[in-house]
């Protein structure tokens, strides 16, 4: 669900940037609050306030690049887990490459068929006239 999240995230620029905002508006209230329990005036800039990290829209711009950057991360992780797992088990690997080949063969030939013969048109001046005698 994380991943299918993610690569949303990727077209949905305007989504991304408004949870970025909320997240880092829930730090700032975050630090905030702990900066009021200390006994600072959250009001005149405590030290370690975090506005400048609110303001900042670099933070937001490395935030968003995070995650693409976590996308590709995990993906290439799946890959690499997905190969050893092939090389480990030579028998699965065998069986899952012939079912493959098997069901795109069968693919192409049915797909090829269906094209020359109800897709294509017959290469006759009028098709809807030919008549066979036996």
């Amino acid at each position: 669900m994380a991943l299918l999240r993610r690569i949303r995230n990727l077209f949905s620029r305007v989504e991304i940037e408004r949870e970025i905002d909320a997240e880092i508006k829930a730090h700032i209230d975050y630090a905030h609050r702990g900066q009021h329990r200390r006994g600072h005036d959250s009001r005149t800039g405590a030290p370690g306030s975090l506005d400048s990290l609110w303001q900042s829209r670099r933070h937001q711009e490395r935030v968003a690049s995070m995650d693409v950057l976590l996308v590709i991360g995990s993906t290439w992780a799946d890959v690499h887990s997905s190969c050893r797992q092939l090389i480990r088990n030579p028998g699965f690997t065998t069986t899952a490459i012939l079912v493959l080949a098997l069901g795109m063969g069968a693919s192409v030939a049915i797909f090829s068929f269906v094209d020359a013969a109800l897709i294509k048109p017959l290469p006759y001046k009028d098709p809807g006239r030919l008549v066979s005698v036996y």
